[in-house]
Order: C-alpha cells, then sequence, then structure tokens
C-alpha cells in the first residue's frame, strides 16, 4: 500500500535543525504566512526562539507594542537579548515598553538601542529592574532637554556590567538653574563620585546643549572608568581642559587605546573600519606577541571651527605617545598646519601603520610647501626601523602634495600598502610614474625574498587628472599586474577620460586572457608571455564625471553598448568591481554636492 504524505506532515516530521535552516532564510512576514497553515505550523514557527533574539523584528519593522502582544505566550524570558526603539513623536511609547518587557521577565536583555526624545528616570529603573545586571551595551540617542530624562552617569551607576555607552543628547541641569549664568555651564556628575566602574571599555559622549558644556571637565568619567579603552567626545567641550587632557589619560585611563575628537557628531564618531578591526583584535595580538607598553595607539581629530584647541590637545599627545600610534587620522585646520605638522616630523613613530592626512575640502591649507616634505625626509634619515606606514591617505592638501613630496613617500615608505590621493592637485603623470617604478622595484626585491607583503597592493586616486594621464593607467595596466585594489575616481567622462579608462581596462583584460591561453596551451604551465603574471584585481571602482554644458563643458555621450563592453572588461579583471556615473546638483541645496546618477556593481561568484 502506498502513503502518500502532505508537505505539512513532512516539514513537521524534520528534525529541529532542518527547521533553523529553513526557518532563518524567512523574514518574520514570511514565518508569520508559515504559521497560518494550520495549528503545528503555527507552534513551529512562534516557538523558533532565534527570531526573538531583537525586539522588534527588525526586518518587517514591527511595532513593539501592540504589535508584539499575541506572541508573547511564545517568547520564552531568555531569548530576547536585544530592543531598539527608534520613536520621536509618542513619548508615552517607551513606557509601554518597559512595562511589557517588565512584565514578560526579559532578564536576558544586554543591549539596548534607543532613539528617543525622552528616556525618563521612571523608565530607566523600570529597565534595570529587569535586566540592570547583564546589560551590557546602551545606545541613546537623541534626547530632548527635559528634567526627568536620564544622564549619562546614572547609566554607568545602575549597570555594573556594561561595556559600551553612546550617549547622544541634552542633558538637563536643574540644579543649576539660578541667575549665575556661569552656574550652568558647569556639570557635576554626582552619580560618579567614588564610583570605579571596571567593566566599561566603550564611552562616546555627544552633548547637544553646547552653550551649557563649554566648560565641561570629562575628569569625573575617567576617572570613574579606569578599564576604558575607547573614548569619543566632541572637541567643542574640551577648551578648557585642552591642555591638561593628556594626563587625565595617563592618570585615569592607562589602558585607553582609542581615542576619537570630533566638532560635527555626524562624522569623525568612529574609528576607520580596517583600524576598528584592528582595536578589537588587540587582546588577540597581546596573546600572540610580546604585550606593548601601555599607552594611546588611535589617534582621530577633525574639526572645523577649535583649531586652537585641537592643536593644543594633539601636540600634547604627540609627545606623550608617539612611540605607541598605530593610526593617526587628522582632520581640520587645528592639525593640518605647519605647526603641527613640523612637530611630527620631528619625532620618530616607530609603530605608525596608517596616516591620514585631510584638510577642509572648503579652505585651502595653510602649508608652506616644505612642511609635508620635512615628514618623510626625517622619518627616511631616522631609518626604516622608525618609519613602518603601510596606508597613507593625504586628502584636500591641494599643491601641497607634489612630485617631490610622491618620490620622498617611494623613498622613505619602505612598507607602503595602501596609497590615497584626493584632490592633491600638484602631482602631474610623470611624477606618478617615478613613484610606481620604485614600486616595482620594491615589488621584485619582495617577491626574491619570498615576502609579497612588502609592495604596493592598493591604489585610489580621486579628483587627480593631472596624476592620471594615459602613461600612468598604461603602466599600471602593464608593469603592475600584483596589484589587488584600484580605485580611480573623478575621470571626466568625454572621448578623452573614457578612452584613458577602456585603455587601462582592456590591456589589463587582454594580458589575463594571453596567460589563461599560454597556460592551457603549455599543459597549465606557470610560465607565460608577459614579464610578470597579471593577478585578477581583488576590488576595481572607476567613477566618472558628467559636466553639464550650462557650466560651461560639453557632456559627451558615450553609446550604452560601449558602456556594456566597458563593464564585461572590467569583469575580467576583477573579482569586485563597482562602475559610477555622478554629477554635479548645481541646483541643489548644496552648491556642487555629488550625486550619482547611476552606479553598477558585480561581484564574481566563489
Amino acid at each position: 500500500m502506498t502513503i502518500h504524505y502532505t508537505i505539512v506532515e513532512i516539514l513537521t516530521s524534520l528534525p529541529g535543525e532542518i527547521h533553523n535552516e529553513i526557518l532563518q532564510y524567512l523574514s518574520f512576514r514570511e514565518r508569520l504566512q508559515m504559521a497560518q497553515v494550520c495549528k503545528a505550523w503555527r507552534n513551529l514557527v512562534l516557538s523558533w526562539q532565534p527570531q526573538w533574539k531583537c525586539l522588534p523584528i527588525i526586518d518587517d519593522r514591527c511595532s513593539f507594542v501592540p504589535d508584539m502582544l499575541p506572541y508573547a505566550p511564545f517568547i520564552e524570558s531568555r531569548a530576547v537579548k536585544q530592543i531598539k526603539v527608534h520613536y520621536y513623536l509618542d513619548h508615552d511609547h517607551l513606557s509601554t515598553i518597559m512595562e511589557f518587557i517588565q512584565k514578560q521577565q526579559f532578564h536576558a536583555i544586554s543591549k539596548v538601542d534607543l532613539a528617543v526624545q525622552e528616556f525618563t528616570k521612571d523608565q530607566f529603573e523600570t529597565l534595570i529592574d529587569t535586566c540592570g545586571n547583564v546589560l551590557k551595551d546602551i545606545k541613546v540617542k537623541g534626547l530632548g532637554k527635559h528634567k526627568n530624562n536620564i544622564r549619562p552617569d546614572a547609566l554607568l551607576k545602575h549597570c555594573p556590567s556594561l561595556v559600551k555607552l553612546d550617549f547622544n543628547g541634552c542633558v538637563f541641569m536643574d540644579e543649576y538653574c539660578g541667575e549665575d549664568q556661569q552656574a550652568k555651564r558647569h556639570w557635576n556628575p554626582v552619580d560618579l563620585m567614588d564610583l570605579k566602574h571596571e567593566s566599561l571599555l566603550f564611552l562616546s559622549l555627544r552633548f547637544h546643549n553646547l552653550g551649557e558644556f563649554r566648560n565641561f571637565n570629562p575628569s569625573p568619567f575617567l576617572k570613574a572608568v579606569p578599564k576604558l579603552r575607547y573614548l569619543s567626545m566632541n572637541i567643542a567641550h574640551l577648551q578648557v581642559v585642552a591642555d591638561s587632557l593628556t594626563k587625565m589619560i595617563r592618570r585615569y585611563c592607562p589602558e585607553l587605546v582609542a581615542l576619537v575628537l570630533y566638532e560635527n557628531v555626524r562624522r569623525g564618531e568612529t574609528i576607520p573600519k580596517e583600524n576598528f578591526q584592528t582595536l578589537l583584535n588587540y587582546k588577540e595580538e597581546e596573546k600572540t606577541q610580546t604585550r606593548p607598553e601601555k599607552g594611546l595607539r588611535y589617534l582621530i581629530i577633525h574639526e572645523h571651527n577649535y583649531a586652537q584647541t585641537a592643536r593644543r590637545i594633539c601636540t600634547s599627545l604627540i609627545d606623550q605617545f608617539h612611540n605607541f600610534f598605530f593610526s593617526l587620522d587628522f582632520r581640520g585646520a587645528g592639525t593640518i598646519n605647519n605647526g603641527v605638522l613640523c612637530h611630527i616630523s620631528a619625532l620618530p613613530f616607530p609603530s605608525l601603520k596608517h596616516l591620514k592626512l585631510e584638510h577642509n575640502d572648503y579652505l585651502p591649507p595653510d602649508l608652506h610647501p616644505p612642511t609635508l616634505l620635512s615628514i618623510f625626509e626625517q622619518w627616511d634619515i631616522m631609518g626604516s626601523n622608525n618609519n613602518n606606514l603601510t596606508h597613507l591617505a593625504l586628502l584636500n592638501l591641494n599643491i601641497n602634495v607634489n612630485d617631490d613630496l610622491l618620490t620622498m613617500i617611494s623613498v622613505s615608505c619602505t612598507h607602503l600598502k595602501d596609497l590615497t590621493l584626493d584632490n592633491c592637485h600638484g602631482v602631474f603623470g610623470n611624477g606618478m610614474i617615478n613613484f610606481l617604478e620604485r614600486q616595482n622595484q620594491r615589488h621584485q626585491l619582495s617577491t626574491a625574498e619570498n615576502d609579497n607583503s612588502r609592495h604596493l597592493q592598493s591604489i585610489t586616486l580621486s579628483n587627480a587628472r593631472r596624476a592620471m594621464d594615459s602613461d600612468v593607467l598604461l603602466f599600471m595596466a602593464k608593469e603592475m599586474g600584483y596589484l589587488k585594489r584600484v580605485v580611480i575616481e573623478g575621470a571626466s567622462f568625454d572621448y578623452d577620460g573614457y578612452d584613458h579608462m577602456n585603455s587601462f581596462v582592456s590591456i589589463r583584460a587582454n594580458l589575463i586572457m594571453q596567460q589563461q591561453q599560454q597556460k592551457t596551451n603549455n599543459n597549465h604551465a606557470s610560465k607565460t608571455s608577459v614579464d610578470e603574471e597579471i593577478q585578477l584585481l581583488e576590488y576595481l571602482e572607476i567613477s566618472f564625471y558628467v559636466y553639464d554644458s550650462e557650466y560651461g563643458s560639453s557632456n559627451t555621450d558615450i553609446d550604452e553598448s560601449s558602456e556594456h563592453k566597458f563593464q564585461s572588461r572590467m569583469d575580467s579583471i576583477a573579482k569586485t568591481w563597482a562602475y559610477t556615473i555622478k554629477t554635479r546638483d548645481e541646483d541643489g541645496e548644496i552648491p556642487s554636492a555629488v550625486i550619482t546618477k547611476r552606479k553598477i556593481t558585480n561581484t564574481k561568484l566563489k
């Protein structure tokens, strides 16, 4: 007798591991549709606890309450690990959520992400009564200036297991609202008195009521968190303590690894991804190598209007920690000036790997031409042991980056792997070719020594048309087959600019095709008809600019079939590539803002 099984019976009878594999590929709304099939499937779907890890269900934008109430009986108290509430309009909404969390006894919540105008003390007490001992990550954004809103010092005091605190909002100072206007500008975080928080590693403080924090003293926070490793603050709050900040860090936070000082809350808030990943792996590095002396390793200073404060803080930190720095990222006139850069040139930086110097894009840098050059000249004199730079980015420095500087970089930076030039108009084609020829010599030397890590692997040229002539692109296509990443931004989308890019892509594609044919004919022999094997690029990005004739430049139309051929050649030379057409939004709210007309990306299947 033949037994017929329905799809319902088959799926229900599968092992739990198979259920997990199936359900994790479905969105929450798709699971709800599945739950409507029958009672067995409803129990199967709603009892699958991994979907309740983060409430509300983010991928479907399901509101927290009341939408979650029908599913409450199916949610185990230990399943919920994170809550995320981004809701500014209804002030009572957060209270309803906290009551729901308390009623359901979600005592395993370790991460809270709130973007609300009000997070009151009563709401916070409800939260900590439920899961205060296990909270490890709190992010609060958008708090208004309300009397009952929670303060960052209270968050630290009542969450003993907290590892990361990101506070972004206003702090209401009711105890100082007298007639003395100066008294309003001094905030004493009383909840930090005699507090030693041994768990906190990441602290970001961003106060929106700037006028009341011009005399902010961060020392109470630093005293309370002796194990702190990452600190982010607004540089506008540090004018009074600019000369003493370094001493505070040494005295109170000896394990601090990264310091981020920014002005605009939307920029400079975080460590660059490549540096941040290294920071997260810092403990692993300590396990495999001799433990380094304690000292600041990552410094980011981005400012626009507080040059004096930035200069004082920067020079003091450099004096103290120049032997420890792994990464320096400077933006603004406070750090990109003759004084600070000359100070850098006079000191050794034996651990420095990443250096990024960026000036404000709307102001010309106030630099003497030899200032940048002197940094690399002095580092060259100090010897290779004092220059281990692998990543260098020079942005918006205009004519201060020239052929002579590029030559000195190639001489002194013998470990350079990644170079980025943006709006550096002093570099011409001949200077770039001389630089690339030196990189080829380094590559040949490192190949002979079986050390393939000591040569240029990535190059980014943005808005540097003088350095991107046809000879440079031809050299990169033919002679630098070892490059892994190439980014060329700001090429003009006319016949000259397009033809130059097309030649680069076509020549490299033809060389790779010749290699493949040669290997096939020689039974996969390693020797080819070209001097150096051309490798597939890990990443290739080419961005063109279209200039409207209304603004003085004619717009040349490239036919669609030519674009498709260009993209197919990109596909043959790179594992991942991006092809972008950009223009200037002259009529928009932001004059000359770059807008993307179209962008095509592709990644080869592994």
